[in-house]
């Protein structure tokens, strides 16, 4: 054994160093972050012979074994000294708790580590490198290598949304592949209780089920299940939790569950009322996303029932780590409750944020009576963090950054990279999401360790994660678009090592992974094409250049110019592309015979002088629409993008109002629509045509007018409360698709 150890370094040394340029055949994801090439090939099909070194190894070898059965190769396990893959574990390799050697020369191919993850992850690398079936020849390679990072997570809600356990082990075999070692598994919030606990049946009983009539729709003020009425929900059973936590253990996989609280808790407390400062059944407030009424702090049974709840949590789930929620806790309830006044005055505590803290504390210290590190999202810094805490910082890295100059742990989480709800397209040709932007680039570009943060201090960052909140996403086939191929480059930023990532290479082997998953039958998005931004304004002539980000691999886009949709049968895209009038340019990406989405955009001709609306900003907190007409704006200016009208990207607690005059070529019946984070309201000629006011998602409303040919007076109000923001308007034309306002049909009142 100690021989094998002394060879695998020894060959290490030998193989010539790596450029970028060598990385061609290299189609391992996440990259190793040490690869030297060899020279020439190892031939592996049936006749090759498989060694395990002890019953550790053997057990990591089905994986390899099973995988190469889908190529239609058969491996012996049998000793030979030639033509042979080996594998072993041994501590004195050094290779840490994941890393691993992976040596492929002419004669053998020897996969070593000191733990059974490292030699699974290495596993995982031969696999990968395995492209084609029967007879497969593998570059002579050396690999060493090990991860950036500890917490390489994705979080899963299935609150909003139930999937069930097949498709929970089909997102568990794909983080396998790509050495992500943390499940983070959303079983409970305001829409439905997922885990069934014993002690306290109604949870499922009740909380897990809600009134849905499975359109489609979604709200965030839900309904409990009515007899005789249609409902949605589910949930796992403590067998079927055993059973995935298993499955995720073999893959080397920590699930991580989260029990919310003290926010977000609306599905126990409407089977258990008595959690409530109410103390009494109720129903959710009607207004959207208002933050539901929390567990009650002065009340020593709701204490009680979730120890007892995290008792029966901590015996399903060996993680170290239990997630408790603690975000977006409305306090307002405590401050009018006689329970909770009672107890800040027992405690001394002065402020709602501290009689929050107090809560968290006793769940820590219950925690860790039971060996386990309480982790939150960063909200649980406000009021003060409890002592042992681990913080998972979503709003930003700044909460993050506070908890590892104070010395916790900490998983980076922030929405900007890692919250996998977000478009990834233009939301005039995405499937609908929560609002945001989030290509697959700028997830590649995701750093879980700021710039500006101590060295001394990155020791606390364990970490990184997305987060896939799943509002939106109603089915499987729209859960797997949301999550690939952008999952894989959340793999390879948390385990490659910087200076090792390179994107134009990771979209050449990210070829080799969207292969896999088409022959396993998940759905994912294709790469579009880029460079179209969803509206573009010209004045004069323009020339239009569209990127193909798959160029190297073979993709091919076509595109047209009226309006129809490309196809194979269109025009290929071969040179930047000459503007002359107004036009809806199309394109899609082909790749192996699979299509992206259309990437669309409204080049407009305009002048800026002539052309416009007059916009006024407001400062308000409103739930409604205010009359803007009798309030006087903090500024005035003039736009030309509806969409692009808030002049320093307020984030909340603001308002809009717009005028133009509107130029119509043909008398007859007009349809607009309008799509918005929260309310808005659009006017012609003085007409409500349009009402979508009050506080919700975004969402879409249309309405019609007859309209004479001519200029007609067109007004739109706006006004944005707290949360995601999002505005557009525009005409539908007769095949229903959406045309943003043209500038060049809109004239500034004089």
């Amino acid at each position: 054994m100690k021989n094998l150890i002394i060879m695998l370094g020894i060959a290490f040394m030998l193989f010539n160093g790596c450029t970028s340029e060598e990385r061609t055949g290299i189609t391992i994801l996440p990259y190793p972050n040490q690869c030297k090439h060899g020279k020439g090939v190892f031939v592996l099909s049936g006749t090759t012979a498989l060694v395990c070194h002890g019953e550790e190894a053997r057990k990591e070898a089905s994986f390899l074994l099973e995988a190469l059965k889908e190529k239609n190769i058969l491996l012996a396990e049998k000793e030979a000294d030639a033509n042979v893959i080996v594998l072993t574990i041994d501590s004195a390799m050094g290779t840490g708790d994941e890393g691993y050697r992976l040596l492929i020369s002419k004669e053998k191919i020897e996969i070593g580590a000191s733990r059974p993850a490292g030699l699974f992850y290495g596993i995982q690398s031969l696999i990968q490198l395995c492209q084609g079936k029967e007879i497969i020849s593998l570059p002579c390679v050396s690999i060493e290598d090990a991860p950036r990072f500890r917490w390489r997570g994705m979080m899963l809600d299935e609150s909003r949304h139930f999937f069930g356990k097949e498709e929970v082990k089909k997102l568990l075999d794909q983080m396998a592949r790509i050495k992500m070692n943390r499940f983070h598994w959303h079983l409970t919030d305001d829409q439905g209780w997922r885990i069934e606990i014993k002690k306290y049946p109604r949870l499922t009983e009740v909380g897990a089920w809600r009134k849905d009539d499975g359109s489609g729709e979604w709200n965030y003020v839900v309904e409990p299940a009515e007899e005789g009425k249609p409902r949605y929900g589910g949930f796992y059973t403590q067998e079927e939790i055993r059973e995935i936590v298993a499955y995720a253990a073999e893959r080397h996989i920590t699930v991580v569950p989260e029990i919310e609280m003290p926010g977000h808790s609306t599905a126990a407390i409407t089977a258990y009322p008595e959690l409530s400062c109410k103390g009494k059944p109720w129903k959710p407030n009607s207004v959207f996303f208002e933050f539901s009424d929390p567990l009650c702090a002065g009340n020593e049974k709701v204490f009680e029932m979730y120890e007892g709840i995290l008792e029966e949590v901590i015996s399903l789930f060996p993680s170290p780590y239990i997630h408790v929620g603690g975000d977006e806790c409305k306090k307002d309830p405590w401050a009018g409750c006689p329970k909770c006044q009672k107890r800040m005055k027992t405690e001394k505590l002065s402020t709602l944020e501290e009689l929050q803290s107090y809560f968290m504390q006793r769940i820590e210290k219950f925690l860790v009576s039971k060996g386990k590190i309480l982790i939150g999202w960063d909200e649980i810094l406000e009021g003060g963090l409890p002592p042992r805490a681990a913080v998972m910082s979503w709003r930003g890295m700044a909460g993050g950054m506070a908890a590892a100059n104070a010395g916790h742990e900490v998983v980076m989480s922030p929405t900007d990279y890692c919250y996998f709800d977000y478009y990834q397209g233009s939301m005039l040709t995405e499937p609908k999401a929560i609002g945001g932007y989030l290509p697959l680039a700028r997830v590649y570009a995701f750093d879980p360790v700021p710039d500006s943060l101590d060295p001394a201090k990155h020791h606390y960052i364990l970490g990184g994660q997305c987060n896939v909140w799943t509002e939106y996403m109603f089915t499987p086939e729209h859960l797997e678009y949301m999550i690939f191929p952008r999952l894989f480059a959340m793999a390879e930023v948390l385990w490659t090592k910087k200076e090792n990532l390179l994107y134009e290479n990771f979209l050449e082997r990210l070829v080799y992974c969207l292969k896999d998953l088409n022959a396993k039958g998940i759905n994912y998005r294709m790469l579009a094409p880029e460079g179209l931004g969803q509206q573009l304004l010209i004045t004069s002539d323009t020339v239009i250049k569209i990127i193909n980000p798959m160029k190297n691999q073979g993709a091919v886009i076509y595109y047209t110019t009226d309006g129809s949709e490309p196809g194979p049968s269109s025009a290929v895209y071969k040179k930047p592309i000459k503007i002359t009038s107004t036009t809806c340019l199309k394109a899609r990406l082909f790749l192996d015979g699979k299509g992206s989405h259309v990437s669309q955009s409204w080049i407009f001709v305009y002048h800026p002088h002539v052309n416009g609306l007059h916009c006024d900003f407001y400062r308000g907190s409103w739930t409604m629409l205010p009359d803007f007409d009798s309030l006087t704006p903090e500024k005035s200016y003039v736009v030309y993008v509806i969409s692009e009208a808030n002049p320093d990207g307020v984030v909340d607690d603001y308002g809009l109002r717009f005028r133009t005059s509107y130029q119509v070529d043909t008398g007859g019946v007009y349809t607009f629509y309008i799509s918005s984070d929260d309310g808005s309201r659009l006017f012609i000629d003085g007409q409500l045509v349009i009402d979508y006011d009050g506080v919700h998602a975004p969402g879409l409303k249309t309405g019609k007018v007859t309209l004479e040919k001519g200029m007609h007076e067109l007004k739109i109000w706006f006004f944005e409360a707290k949360g995601g923001q999002s505005l557009e308007a525009g005409t539908v034309n007769e095949k229903g698709e959406r045309i943003p306002f043209d500038p060049g049909k809109m004239f500034l009142k004089k």
